[in-house]
């Protein structure tokens, strides 16, 4: 089976965030070099820049069949879908491991105590390919 892909969408606070942090550090690098034309300060930006970039391109979900892998510029793993228990739509998890670039996606509970929230950007059809591969998922949908 091959897999199937999903985006993560992206809200307009990650926007907001992601180009302040981008303005600030090329502002601090640009007024560095400006005073210390022989500043290094330019290489943890460069690389700071370089993984912010690396997220907002490269997060994004995929389904094969067996497994849901999760991508999220370096961070990757992958869940079971057999052990999958339940999602919840619609929610937002404010602490714990997100590999998503906005609110109100879905929570995933796997396992006995796991959890891992997501944003694809077409939900429903992320939710009915979970379930079609696992029909023991519950599904709350919270209404927006």
């Amino acid at each position: 089976m091959e897999a199937t892909i999903f985006y993560s969408r992206k809200n307009a606070f990650t926007v907001i965030t992601f180009g302040v942090i981008a303005l600030i550090l090329v502002a601090v690098t640009v007024l560095t070099l400006w005073t210390k034309p022989l500043s290094m300060v330019w290489i943890p930006v460069v690389v700071v820049l370089a993984v912010l970039v690396w997220v907002w391109t490269r997060t994004f979900y995929s389904i094969d069949g067996n497994y849901l892998y999760y991508q999220s510029g370096p961070i990757r793993g992958k869940i079971a879908i057999s052990q999958i228990r339940q999602m919840d739509v619609n929610q937002t998890l404010w602490v714990g491991f997100r590999p998503a670039l906005s609110t109100g996606g879905i929570i995933i509970h796997y396992n006995k105590w796991d959890e891992i929230y997501i944003s694809p950007k077409d939900s429903d059809r992320f939710v009915a390919t979970l379930t079609t591969a696992n029909e023991n998922i519950q599904v709350n949908v919270k209404e927006t």
